[in-house]
């Protein structure tokens, strides 16, 4: 688990090559699931790289920009 600034994530890298991961944002509140069901996972991918952004660790990297994945499919 990697504790960032404005997030904290976690992930493994599963023996085919995928990597399987989750964030955590830190917000003034929580959101509707309809919220979040709003956003698409360009956005999701934006909003977090960009709170990674300012971090020391892979979060932010150029790779982990291009190849992060969600449950949804390509983040």
């Amino acid at each position: 688990m990697t504790f960032g600034r404005g997030c904290f994530y976690s992930y493994i890298v599963h023996p085919d090559g995928d990597v399987w991961w989750f964030a955590n944002p830190r917000q003034p509140r929580e959101q509707a699931r309809e919220e979040l069901a709003a956003a698409t996972a360009d956005e999701w991918r934006a909003r977090l790289l960009d709170l990674f952004a300012e971090d020391d660790g892979p979060a932010g990297t150029p790779t982990t920009s291009r190849r992060c994945r969600s449950g949804t499919g390509t983040a």
